[in-house]
């Protein structure tokens, strides 16, 4: 994928606690009823609108928290996967460590745009180090 993401870190409360409010959106290819949203903001500018019509405040929350810390875990999944590379560890063992690895590439697959169960890691993800005993 050619397009980067928008760098974070991302926001989605005011100073004082209370979730951005005020920004309109329109849904043109879906009809949407009574909705309630959540903006998720880079320096004050909208990246993200988390949309539910099912008025859940909890999950509406939760859900645009996951949002905000994307960037965060994508930095962190990152980091795993060269401390691993540099541990020797290969996709192809059994071992917690491989199939933590497995998950990671998946997770960074899924936000480079790509598909998530694709048998093997990204080429710059490739390591050349032997299974780790």
């Amino acid at each position: 994928m050619s397009a980067q993401h928008t760098p974070g870190p991302w926001e989605g409360k005011t100073a004082d606690g209370a979730w951005f409010g005020d920004h309109m959106w329109e849904a043109t290819h879906h009809t949407v009823g009574l909705t309630q949203s959540v903006a998720v903001h880079r320096q004050g500018r909208v990246i993200a609108l988390v949309v539910r019509e099912d008025w859940d405040d909890a999950s509406l929350e939760a859900d645009a928290n996951l949002i905000i810390a994307s960037p965060l875990l994508l930095t962190a999944a990152r980091a795993a996967v060269e401390l691993l590379r540099r541990q020797g560890w290969l996709p192809t063992s059994t071992d917690p460590e491989a199939v933590l690895l497995r998950q990671l590439w998946a997770a960074i697959a899924v936000a480079d745009g790509q598909q998530p169960n694709e048998p093997e890691a990204p080429q710059h993800l490739l390591v050349s180090h032997h299974h780790k005993d």
